[in-house]
């Protein structure tokens, strides 16, 4: 077996024990990217790919947190989210504590992470139409 293989296996490890958890918090959750093309077209991985992308809604993906962070974690999994002291990202990481993820140009000063999926907040858009057009005009000014 490849090491990419064996990477991705890992990866859906991680990724089905996130998502036991995410079930019982009655989390939504959506793969995008890569992983749902690859799960689209490949019925899976795409051969050469090497992560997995998962978004929620930032209430959610703030609730997870703080709960994943307590007793909600399964075992061997880590939530390394933007405030965690081992982050080099601006989103969260799930990492299988148990391995060890060398990537270029990330800084391990801190320490190593391990094996991950990567966890994406989705902020939207507001439903009251006021509301809406000014964070609309707000945007096309960005």
């Amino acid at each position: 077996m490849t090491s990419l293989r064996k990477l991705q296996l890992t990866e859906l490890n991680i990724l089905k024990k996130a998502v036991a958890v995410f079930d019982e918090m009655k989390i939504p959750y959506v793969a995008l990217g890569g992983t749902l093309l690859g799960a689209v077209r490949h019925g899976g991985f795409i051969p050469w790919d090497d992560d997995i992308d998962i978004y929620m809604p930032r209430d959610d993906y703030n609730r997870f947190i703080e709960c994943f962070s307590g007793d909600a974690k399964p075992e061997r999994l880590e939530a390394i989210h933007p405030h965690h002291p081992k982050s080099r990202h601006p989103f969260m990481k799930i990492i299988d504590n148990r391995t060890v993820k060398i990537e270029k140009g990330i800084d391990f000063s801190n320490g190593y992470l391990g094996v991950d999926i990567d966890v994406f907040p989705v902020d939207g858009q507001p439903d009251d139409p006021k509301e809406f057009e000014k964070w609309f005009k707000k945007l096309d000014r960005l």
